[in-house]
């Protein structure tokens, strides 16, 4: 290769390579992971909300400020519809309990290291990430729209390897700064500091993008679970004076004897008493006429129903904000089949939540790990932490689904009725052959079946003569 072939040449590379960095992760730099160490505050919580103290927590929530609505979201923990369904949003995607689990190897650079680097992180991933963490990540994004979690990067020597450890900071003492552009999150020990996005040092999961925590569940939920709890309360107190008939005593209007005090101390005494004895003795004044007289008054409005109303529309409201669905949560009768073939959680919401994880951990996580232990790094070749929210094929509907749709088209075809066989299997999800691969398949069997050597029947299978027979 002449001198101005390897210029040319040399020229067309660095043209190539500017026109793909837009595109490409660029290749990181080793460095040396933050040795800042962040101590949490004190969390605070608060018991009895008010209308007008949620009013006040949701006002500067909307402004970026989560002191008051982390609180409350807290708060709804002692709701047992919200944190019913939480905790099934939650556990729905980690735990045990939750969606399949696998470190996904990226498509991009070496895939030799990129297999090799896939085979790590799965391996240092729940010292990373594990379900306690993820719960927690979880729980703010769902309620606050935002979660924020301080990195503390440290040496494993089993590993040999700077591994991160993820610490959820509570959401009470984080806000948004619009002047910084950044969100502040106040320490125990360093005052109130910057948390930047693409720094090793913090990890910031907000799926709503800029001003995420508008889309935090806090905001809707606020006033069904206020709603929910003064309901309770408000039908305790009706049973309790259904429940209790009220006991209504007639007195004379004056004693005119002189032992009138001692009377009236003595019907007392016994009215006290009626629960155990059941008798109750009515004493009268001297005259005879006027005495003590006692009945019980029991309430005879039926309006318990509109409690149960709402108490069912306040969850249902619940159930389709943090589920989006309440099917499997309303269980009677013959629901129970469709409540069976539907999710705990719909499948848009689950992987939406999967994925909104997926690229946060990749993106400011996993990518740093990279940096802080090899030279030779590249962003690109980061794993995809990968959760299956897809609901398995059900193989035994499928095929009995196929026999039936097989038995119906051979009783019409035996009718004389002229049937489209492909649209027929089209619409049910049945693979067909073409015209011309089915001639094709049909002549290759043709074909086999005449290759196949004949076999001529033995003696003994030899039908008898007829002479042999009549003998």
């Amino acid at each position: 290769m002449s001198a101005l072939h390897r210029a040319t040449w040399a020229a067309e590379r660095v043209i190539q390579a500017a026109s793909t960095a837009g595109t490409r992760i660029a290749k990181a730099v080793r460095s040396i992971p933050s040795s800042l160490n962040l101590r949490p505050l004190e969390t605070w919580e608060f018991s009895e909300w008010t209308a007008t103290d949620i009013s006040v927590a949701l006002a500067a929530h909307e402004r970026g400020d989560f002191s008051e609505s982390a609180k409350l979201a807290s708060a709804m923990g002692r709701d047992d519809r919200v944190s019913a369904c939480a905790n099934t949003r939650i556990r729905s995607l980690v735990g045990r309990s939750g969606a399949n689990f696998q470190m996904v190897a990226s498509e991009y650079g070496d895939q030799r290291r990129a297999g090799t680097v896939r085979e790590q992180q799965e391996r240092i991933w729940f010292k990373v990430a594990n379900e306690e963490v993820l719960s927690r990540i979880q729980h703010d994004v769902i309620f606050i729209g935002v979660s924020v979690s301080r990195i503390h990067w440290h040496f494993d020597f089993e590993v040999n390897q700077w591994l991160p450890r993820l610490e959820p900071w509570a959401m009470e003492y984080v806000r948004w700064d619009s002047q910084r552009g950044c969100y502040m999150a106040q320490t125990a020990d360093h005052g109130e500091v910057e948390v930047r996005i693409g720094t090793g040092e913090w990890l910031v999961v907000e799926p709503g993008g800029a001003r995420g925590w508008m889309a935090g569940g806090v905001r809707a939920l606020a006033m069904p679970f206020f709603f929910r709890g003064n309901t309770w309360k408000d039908w305790a107190r009706y049973c309790e004076k259904h429940g209790v008939p009220i006991l209504a005593v007639e007195e004379p209007s004056a004693q005119q004897d002189a032992a009138g005090k001692i009377t009236k101390d003595r019907f007392y005494a016994a009215l006290r008493k009626v629960g155990r004895e059941g008798i109750l003795r009515l004493p009268r004044t001297a005259d005879g006429k006027k005495g003590y007289g006692a009945s019980f008054l029991e309430p005879k409005s039926l309006s318990w129903p509109s409690f149960e109303a709402f108490l069912q529309r306040l969850d249902i409201c619940i159930a389709v904000y943090l589920l989006g669905q309440n099917l499997s949560t309303e269980v009677s009768g013959g629901s129970f089949a469709a409540a069976a073939s539907q999710n705990r959680v719909r499948l848009d919401y689950l992987s939406a939540d999967a994925e909104t994880l997926a690229t946060s951990l990749r993106d400011q996580v996993l990518k740093f790990w990279g940096r802080f232990n090899f030279d030779w790094w590249d962003d690109a070749l980061a794993a995809w932490p990968s959760w299956t929210t897809t609901v398995p094929e059900d193989l035994k509907a499928k095929a009995e689904t196929m026999h039936f749709v097989g038995t119906a088209v051979l009783a019409l075809q035996t009718a004389g009725m002229p049937l489209d066989v492909k649209a027929i299997g089209e619409q049910f999800g049945i693979p067909m052959l073409s015209l011309k691969d089915a001639e094709k398949a049909a002549a290759e069997a043709a074909k086999k079946a005449a290759a196949l050597p004949k076999v001529e029947p033995a003696e003994d299978d030899q039908p008898p003569k007829k002479d042999d027979a009549d003998g």
